[in-house]
């Protein structure tokens, strides 16, 4: 039988299955679910229940329950319809804190309004559950218990912190942040609070405040991919931990302040920096800004301002959503889609029908593949999401298809896909006609070969260096080399120096509001700082060559973050014709970069030994190429030959 999710109760014997079957009438056909009806009760009295059939679009006011299924076979028993019915501790836990002692709550809980044993209407059911939570007038967080009695502490430093932060931000520029997402990056207003004041945190976070908040971001709850749409879609949501509650944009505004104040990711300690940089950064940036909703996102800045500056700068797509489940946990992996359908991006504008439909009688191959096909008809970004890191993936006779993401895997040793922000078919900016075919196992697409790869240097893996910013910095004087004897074979065709082309290409050309010349001057500090040898035998020269004066600490402090971010699990390389690049691990001379016709970045193909045909080894950065360049070239005869790509 198959596992739906975090909700599917585990197998019982037959007697008690029939008792908790009849409990449930089926749904009749169209939009309808059911609720919940919780009488009141105190947090240590039973927990008793009726449930409703009700049509969604005609459901009286009611809440929503978001919570992480827990031990699967630490089963409770409540009434529920007169009847009993085993759910998780956990489950139970929740419902008995967020019930009233004096009025019913009327709610919706998966795991008991969804019949779990009857697979047709589970499928139903989740083509529901985003407009379930959607018109729910609020979504409760149930996170756990309070064993240790801190979740009052981890509440309030986060609402402490998250008002030091505004305020100190707002004294610092005399104004409030700016709201106008479209000219810089909003968060430059907070990077450098604090910066002047070593002991700004002193006070708000101490011993127990940070471990505090360290106990409430490992919950399971944040690393459970159902949670993504469950609270993103909410108009309100709440955070319960025990007795304690909380805004859950407190909790939210904290992860984005871990991300952009640097003396804040400083005082919390690197523990809890790389737990919010995991599962709940991708939560906030790919999931809970793009919905494009009255949600409780849009209620206020700073975060209301990072979905603006998200939307204005990036093409949101069902793709950028997809790579968030990722980072997260589902029992059942084919969730790791399902758990999305309910996104507005699920359901293209032109068609108004979503995207595929949940179908618990797929297997996984299955499911990948259609999801494949179905994207593939809006645009052929999905492909930046295949993770090769084995040589395997690309020559055993019994690997998948090239093309084909895995949607439930996630490889810390892959890079960053990174796309939403280029077009280099020109597909967004002139809505180009495609001519996309996908045949069996086989996908083929007009495209544009640009140039074969000829030299290429070491991946550069930073992550879990002790110190890893000498390592990028040692890492940089290798491209640098690479750059000189690529020189010596054929000159770069850019325009602006070699310097300046060098570090756009090493930040991916995303600036973030600076200009090529103050990424090119950080670039040289952070070399002069970490590997001075290099800096001065080189670096001098090439900045006074091109005039450019060193950069203020937070401009610097960021490139060099954009630097790590872009660079990490990647290869520079040079081409044949004397072009650069970052491409991925499996990178290799002889690999084409081509831009296909659909997708919004080069990509990297490998020639098989059937004449036009090729492996996907994956996307890359090809500067001077990603807005369109090479194609508007190569329509004058320019650059690159048009072929057709068959990808298998």
């Amino acid at each position: 039988m198959r596992r739906f999710s975090d909700i599917k109760l585990p197998s019982c014997n037959p007697a008690s299955a029939s008792v908790q079957r009849s409990i449930y009438t089926e749904l009749p056909l169209g939009r309808w679910f059911r609720l919940m009806t919780i009488h009141p009760g105190y947090v240590e009295e039973a927990l008793e229940c009726d449930l409703k059939p009700v049509k969604l679009d005609f459901a009286p006011p009611y809440k929503a329950l978001s919570y992480a299924w827990g031990d699967g076979t630490a089963l409770k028993t409540i009434k529920c319809s007169g009847a009993p019915k085993l759910i998780s501790h956990n489950l139970l836990q929740g419902l008995r804190h967020i019930r009233s002692n004096s009025q019913p709550l009327v709610i919706w809980v998966d795991a008991i309004c969804i019949d779990q044993e009857y697979e047709i209407e589970k499928g139903h059911q989740v083509d529901l559950m985003g407009t379930i939570y959607e018109k729910a007038s609020e979504v409760i967080v149930w996170l756990g218990d309070d064993e240790l009695e801190i979740a009052s502490t981890a509440f309030q430093t986060l609402i402490n912190v998250n008002s030091a932060i505004q305020s100190q931000a707002q004294h610092t520029l005399q104004c409030p942040p700016r709201t106008d997402a479209k000219d810089h990056h909003h968060a430059l207003h907070f990077r450098a609070v604090g910066k002047d004041e070593p002991d700004f945190f002193a006070k708000l976070l101490g011993s127990l405040q940070k471990e505090s908040l360290k106990a409430l971001y490992t919950f399971p709850w944040f690393t459970r991919v159902w949670v993504l749409q469950e609270v993103g879609l909410a108009r309100r949501a709440t955070a319960v931990w025990g007795s304690s509650k909380v805004d859950f944009y407190e909790i939210a505004l904290f992860i984005y302040f871990s991300l952009y104040v640097a003396t804040l990711e400083t005082w919390i300690g690197p523990d809890l920096v790389t737990i919010l940089h995991g599962a709940p950064h991708h939560a906030l940036w790919s999931v809970w800004c793009t919905f494009g909703k009255e949600t409780w996102i849009a209620s206020k800045p700073p975060l209301k301002d990072l979905a603006i500056w998200i939307s204005s700068h990036c093409h949101i797509d069902f793709v950028l959503i997809l790579e968030a489940s990722k980072r997260f946990r589902a029992s059942n992996p084919l969730d790791h889609v399902y758990a999305f359908l309910g996104h507005p991006k699920a359901t293209p504008e032109e068609s108004m029908e979503p995207i595929l439909e949940a179908d618990y009688t797929l297997d996984l191959e299955e499911l990948h593949y259609k999801i494949a096909c179905r994207l593939a008809s809006d645009s052929l970004n999905f492909l930046v999401q295949v993770q090769h890191i084995s040589y395997e993936d690309l020559t055993s006779e019994e690997a998948r298809p090239s093309w084909i993401p895995h949607w439930n895997v996630h490889s810390d040793q892959a890079p960053i896909a990174v796309w939403e922000i280029y077009d280099a078919s020109l597909r967004v900016r002139y809505k180009r006609p495609t001519n996309i075919r996908i045949t069996g196992n086989h996908l083929t697409v007009d495209s544009i070969f640009l140039d074969t790869i000829g030299l290429r240097n070491d991946i550069l893996n930073g992550r879990k260096e002790k110190n890893p910013v000498d390592v990028l910095c040692k890492w940089i004087e290798t491209c640098w080399d690479i750059v000189t004897v690529a020189e010596g074979r054929c000159l770069h065709p850019y325009t602006e120096a070699t310097l300046i082309a060098f570090a756009s290409t090493l930040c991916f050309d995303y600036r973030r509001g600076q200009s090529a010349e103050a990424c090119a001057a950080a670039l040289c500090r952070i070399c002069r700082q970490h590997n001075p040898t290099f800096y001065g035998n080189v670096l001098r020269c090439e900045s006074e060559i091109c005039h450019i004066s060193d950069v203020p600490e937070p401009k610097g402090f960021e490139y060099g973050l954009d630097f790590a971010h872009y660079c990490t699990g990647r290869r520079f390389f040079t081409t044949e014709k004397g072009r650069w690049g970052l491409g991925p691990p499996l990178l290799q001379p002889g690999d084409i970069c081509a831009i296909l016709f659909g997708a919004d970045v080069p990509l990297i193909l490998r020639p098989s030994h059937n004449q036009g045909q090729y492996k996907l080894v994956g996307q890359c950065y090809f500067h001077g190429v990603m807005y369109g360049e090479a194609v508007q070239l190569w329509e004058i005869g320019q650059l690159g030959v048009q072929k057709v790509a068959n990808v298998f």
